[in-house]
């Protein structure tokens, strides 16, 4: 019996030692190189370096995925690992820890065995810095901004025929920087910023939107219709703004107000703001 334990023992151990010296770290780049091509066209894929992970799994160091006209979403590393008693069922699933957007995403994925789709995604997000999605939102918004800040949240998917799930997002300590020679606003800070979201298919309803700030508070809801090309998404968002009186005396003196809203509503405290049209042409109206 001892003697079996033994061959047993050096048998893992061998396998073990052999996978990490012998591991073909250079064509498993390939490999995923090539299928997130095919799969994900026209983005593309870089991976500088893949190796096995303790006690099963992969780690991808220096990923980057490139989509046309934007800089690259770089993860410089992620742990992906079977989850194991999945993997004899007909929806095998992996866990995944990586370091994305300057702080750490964590989940799991299941997949339909032969055609790949993924059936169910779960995750969540901590850390991020807000500063490392300011190069995404270039040329992408009608004004040239900055962001700052914490972001956490968390989501969970499942699908059939279609995406079905809920979202939430929950941002702190947020400050954006407004670089445009025509709004007379140089940053607005936000203490916190709290969505809840619900998918179903194509269509993300925003069922609240909780805005408190140093200049405004806010309180809005709407829908996002999702296109195969993202900007030409529809967004559907009204809700009410709740401005600071001292901010808005300072903005009145800078920028005619009555010509953009009722002064009515600035007197009661509450405008009303709705957000209709494409993402690459909102539209806002304060009236």
């Amino acid at each position: 019996m001892k003697t079996f334990f033994l061959y047993g023992l050096w048998t893992l151990v061998s396998l073990f030692f052999f996978l990490w010296v012998l591991f073909p770290g250079e064509f498993a780049e390939a490999l995923m190189e090539t299928h997130a091509d095919r799969r994900l066209a026209p983005a593309t894929l870089n991976v500088e370096g893949v190796s096995p992970a303790f006690p099963l799994g992969l780690s991808v160091k220096g990923m980057a995925l490139s989509l046309p006209e934007l800089p690259p979403v770089t993860a410089r590393k992620i742990k992906v690992t079977p989850l194991l008693l999945t993997l004899v069922s007909s929806q095998p699933g992996a866990g995944m820890k990586a370091l994305l957007f300057g702080g750490k995403v964590s989940g799991d994925a299941r997949v339909q065995y032969g055609s790949g789709r993924w059936t169910r995604v779960k995750g969540r997000l901590e850390g991020m810095d807000l500063a490392t999605v300011t190069p995404l939102l270039k040329d992408r918004l009608p004004v040239d901004v900055s962001l700052s800040g914490r972001g956490d949240g968390s989501v969970d998917l499942t699908r059939d025929k279609a995406a079905q799930g809920t979202g939430q997002l929950i941002l702190t300590n947020v400050t954006v920087g407004i670089n445009d020679p025509l709004i007379p606003i140089e940053k607005l800070s936000f203490s916190s910023v709290e969505v809840d979201v619900e998918v179903t298919g194509p269509k993300v309803t925003f069922s609240r939107i909780h805005v408190e700030g140093t200049e405004v508070d806010a309180e809005l809801k709407g829908t996002l219709s999702l296109s195969s090309r993202l900007e030409s998404s529809r967004i559907n968002i009204s809700g009410t703004l709740n401005p600071d009186p001292g901010f808005v005396k300072e903005l009145s003196d800078r920028l005619p107000i009555s010509m953009l809203m009722d002064p009515k509503l600035l007197k009661r405290g509450r405008i009303p703001l709705r957000i209709s049209g494409t993402l690459s042409n909102p539209r806002v109206s304060l009236r």
